[in-house]
């Protein structure tokens, strides 16, 4: 998928680069929602929310907006298939990783905030997303990256810290701050944990609302 992407990210002439994947669809009027909200906004980028559907029949369940920040590095924050992109910030961050065949975008997203990319965020769907694709239905191999990601965020994890960081991260806002107390001096992990932890209890919701447990 990733490969895939950037293959067309290079074949790209546009000033801005927005990716749509072959099951989803938008809303009307969804393109130019976003290219005026990036215009009229003054942020580097803009992005909305999307409904999440397990069909094309069934009802849908909003996927609830979530702050960019520290917790970026823990979670996909943002919609990627929402998100338009100015293609001169692609040649700033660099590409997807293609050696993450599911959470390449979310790698991507944290490269953004790290480098301190404001996001305008549209408070309406404008994205229908099926849940069958590969992010819900390959959960080994989303456990894998999501591992490896930690590992490579934070590399004075172990195998072991990132195996059961994952599990804290999966649970509630006490189990995720109290696994970060144990880590003194590593500002960056404790941040993006507090982060998290501060908008669940914030919003009273589990780690299922987290945009499809990506």
């Amino acid at each position: 998928i990733y490969d895939a992407m950037n293959k067309g990210i290079s074949l790209s002439t546009g000033e801005y680069i927005i990716f749509l994947n072959s099951d989803d669809w938008y809303e009307k009027n969804a393109i130019s929602s976003l290219v005026e909200a990036v215009l009229l906004s003054g942020a580097d980028l803009s992005c909305a929310l999307a409904n999440y559907v397990n069909d094309e029949s069934s009802p849908s369940k909003l996927l609830r907006s979530m702050p960019f920040d520290d917790s970026s590095y823990l979670r996909m924050p943002l919609r990627h298939e929402t998100l338009l992109v100015p293609a001169h910030i692609y040649h700033d961050i660099g590409l997807y990783d293609s050696s993450y065949s599911i959470i390449a975008d979310r790698k991507w997203v944290a490269l953004l905030h790290s480098k301190r990319y404001s996001v305008f965020e549209l408070p309406e769907p404008l994205l229908n997303f099926l849940t069958t694709g590969i992010s819900n239905t390959s959960q080994k191999i989303l456990k894998r990256e999501q591992v490896r990601l930690l590992k490579e965020t934070f590399p004075f994890l172990t195998a072991e810290d990132a195996n059961e960081m994952l599990l804290c991260l999966r649970s509630d806002s006490n189990s995720i701050l109290n696994f970060c107390s144990r880590l003194t001096n590593r500002t960056k992990l404790i941040k993006a944990c507090q982060s998290l932890a501060y908008d669940r209890s914030r919003h009273s919701v589990k780690w299922t609302d987290d945009d499809h447990n990506k």
